[in-house]
Formats: C-alpha cells, structure tokens, sequence
C-alpha cells in the first residue's frame, strides 16, 4: 500500500542521508591533510 512505500521512501532517504553526513565528515577531516601536505 501507499504507508509501506512512503515507509521504505523515507528509509532510502535516511540511508542517503547517512551516505551525505559521511562524505561531508571525510572531507572536512581530509582538508587539513591536505593543507599541512602544501606547506
């Protein structure tokens, strides 16, 4: 029915968000490498 596919809609979505959140966190831990790298 319409709850379970909004139901698994809103699990696809947590699941990217968590991806995205990640990401985010590995560039910003990365960042500072690479600029301690440059100098």
């Amino acid at each position: 029915g319409i709850i379970k596919a909004l139901d698994s809609a809103k699990k696809t979505i947590d699941s990217f968000k968590t991806e995205y959140d990640n990401l985010k966190n590995n560039l910003e831990n990365l960042i500072p490498r690479i600029k301690s790298v440059g100098r």
